[in-house]
């Protein structure tokens, strides 16, 4: 074992590798690889995830297992899997003894990682025992080049019942750094975070993300379009568990209003965050286009984040914000709802009024 700061980290070597897995820059090798799982409160579904974790195919493989400071049994269930574990990949166990939050721990996972590339996956989530190579397969026929691979993934249920077969845009759309800002939906996400793989060139060359960011995808892809580019490959190569994710607040049913309004409250933080990052990011380039849709973006969030922290509400600030950024429909309804804290009150009670079907 051995003590890094307040983080223990310990690795399980197996002689049956044959050799010893370090990384290498010759093309004509299987370059190493890091499966990084991010756990935190999972206990139901960690073992789950360190089983996907175990059973990958490709080699050389570094998999590490990695908790942010959970409350509950997952380091537990993480060192008691890691200890018994005999198959042929080097095995490390994280156990961060302070919470870091989502940006703090996706730094420490390219910090503490020895892969030259790493696969992503959440404590709550499957991956398929291909994953890994099919998506390495994939960097290494394109020169290694690309600086994020996404791959589908099959939408399950709590229990692992299947639902339906995710629907992101990032495979579907034009691939700008402008368009993967400025991209806007109702109901289809730009993508997910677990079905997400990235050269270790996206925190090397870009520096670190905020630490206090809540969500860490939005600005990982728009840093790998600025890098080498984006790839996706067509396949569901992850089992997505759909509504337990600990990361952000989500909805539950017959909530209180107060839990409703931190749940509202923490969704315009983590946009004005994403905003504040992608600014960051963008501002050394060369791109214009890109420039330019990061500052209508982060103009956009940091209006709606003035409004729902002093919950006052100006029709003449929205029609300029909106005007000179496109986004009309995404500043509405959050500005009306905070700007007017009675009628936001009044609006959640028929809503639940109506809900429960009287």
């Amino acid at each position: 074992m051995i003590i890094t700061g307040t983080t223990a980290i310990f690795s399980l070597w197996y002689a049956e590798m044959g050799h010893k897995i370090q990384a290498n820059d010759n093309p004509t090798e299987n370059p190493l690889v890091t499966f990084y799982v991010f756990a935190f409160n999972q206990e139901k579904y960690i073992k789950e995830a360190i089983e996907g974790a175990f059973s990958q195919t490709y080699s050389p493989l570094e998999i590490v297992l990695s908790d942010d400071a959970s409350s509950d049994s997952t380091p537990d269930i993480i060192r008691g899997m890691a200890s018994q574990y005999q198959g042929p990949h080097k095995v490390v166990v994280n156990i961060n003894d302070r919470n870091l939050g989502i940006g703090g721990h996706v730094n420490k996972a390219f910090q503490i990682s020895s892969g030259d590339f790493l696969v992503l996956a959440a404590g709550d989530d499957i991956s398929k025992p291909e994953r890994t190579e099919l998506v390495v397969k994939r960097w290494i026929e394109k020169s290694r080049t690309p600086a994020l691979i996404y791959n589908g993934a099959d939408v399950i249920d709590a229990d692992g019942s299947y639902i339906e077969e995710l629907d992101t845009a990032l495979p579907h759309i034009t691939l700008s750094t402008a368009d993967i800002i400025g991209y806007s939906h109702r109901r289809r996400l730009l993508l997910m975070g677990a079905c997400t793989a990235y050269a270790k060139s996206v925190i090397s060359d870009l520096g670190p993300l905020n630490d206090d960011l809540f969500v860490e995808d939005i600005p990982m892809t728009v840093r790998a379009s600025l890098l080498g580019g984006i790839e996706c490959i067509d396949k569901p190569l992850v089992q997505y568990r759909k509504n337990v994710s600990v990361w952000l607040p989500r909805k539950q049913r017959n909530e209180s209003f107060d839990r409703h309004l931190h749940r509202m409250s923490h969704r315009v933080l983590a946009n004005s965050q994403v905003a504040k990052q992608i600014m960051t990011d963008v501002q050394g380039s060369m791109d214009d286009d890109a420039i330019l849709a990061a500052r209508k973006r982060e103009l956009s969030c940091r209006f709606s984040l003035d409004v729902a922290e002093s919950k006052k509400f100006s029709f003449s600030r929205y029609f300029v914000v909106s005007f000179k950024t496109g986004y009309w429909r995404e500043s509405l309804l959050p500005v009306i709802l905070f700007g007017f804290p009675r009628i936001h009150r009044f609006a959640f009670a028929l809503s639940q009024f109506i809900r429960r079907g009287h």
